[in-house]
């Protein structure tokens, strides 16, 4: 089976699962996003980044194409006019529903062992299991979960790095990085792992860890900063200065949407205002 036609077939296959599997996510929790807390801000869509942006009815990378067979299904197809089974598309979708299934439940062995017999012919093991990793990372699966699908061959990307950094264990991540774990990836906007560890601002850990390990607080987007993450989850119950301080010693300045973020928050917050007000005085130099 040419791979190229089953790495095509397989964008099909997930954005299909995406929309097959969207309500049973979202009636069992199986993805525990709420607002501002989600380790991947597009929750399941964005699990599937790499997939998002591609319409499943204009394939033209990859020497792949959706055409129809002589019954008039979209299938996916070579330009040599090979057309991928219905068998092997049936088999990549149980695959994800299986993830899916034992990551609802925080079922680590049924995990584990439907990992192990992956095997979809022509289909390298690879991403599934790195997918079924970002999985049991954001759902909290413990270490040795985490550690036998390394061991299986999943890898250290991105998606991996950030939903690490939400979970807010440090342990976890110094363990990645003794396995090759580069803290200095970014997201598709140019965000780090700073960015996502102040998703939560009640923990201080993450956030000095990967300071302390020379992770960049630099962003590709003039408009926003760093601050701007923190500002969004300002409130009374946290020490928002804390943050603001150690940003600004990074050299993050006080833009002005962040100043824009500060008088909206003086009709919302007065406690969390009051604790910041000095970086957004006017005598105050950026």
């Amino acid at each position: 089976m040419n791979k190229f036609t089953l790495s095509g077939m397989i964008i099909v296959m997930l954005i299909s699962l995406y929309w097959l599997i969207t309500d049973e996510v979202e009636n069992t929790k199986a993805i525990a996003v709420t607002k501002n807390t989600s380790p991947i801000e597009d929750s399941v869509l964005n699990d599937l980044k790499i997939y998002k942006d591609i319409d499943p009815n204009n394939i033209k990378n990859n020497n792949l194409e959706v055409g129809s067979d002589k019954s008039n299904q979209t299938v996916v197809i070579d330009k040599a006019g090979q057309s991928v089974s219905e068998i092997e598309k049936a088999s990549i979708t149980h695959a994800f529903e299986d993830v899916f299934g034992s990551v609802a439940r925080k079922d680590w062995d049924s995990l584990v062992n439907i990992t192990e017999l992956f095997d979809i012919e022509g289909l390298e093991d690879g991403p599934l299991l790195t997918f079924a990793l970002v999985k049991a990372v954001s759902n909290g699966a413990p270490w040795t979960v985490l550690l036998d699908l390394l061991n299986q061959g999943a890898e250290l990307n991105s998606d991996v790095l950030f939903a690490s950094v939400t979970r807010q264990d440090v342990i976890i991540i110094k363990a990645f990085v003794e396995y090759g774990m580069d803290l200095h990836q970014q997201d598709t906007h140019g965000r780090g792992a700073l960015y996502y560890s102040l998703f939560n601002l009640h923990e201080r850990n993450m956030f000095d860890y990967l300071i302390a390990n020379g992770v960049s607080n630099e962003s590709n987007n003039p408009e926003q900063n760093l601050i701007t993450r923190v500002l969004t989850g300002c409130n009374s119950s946290v020490d928002v200065s804390y943050y603001i301080q150690r940003l600004i010693s990074l050299g993050e300045n006080i833009l002005p949407t962040n100043r824009k973020q500060y008088i909206d928050l003086t009709l919302n917050d007065a406690l969390c205002v009051n604790s910041i007000s000095t970086y957004f005085s006017d005598t105050r130099k950026d």
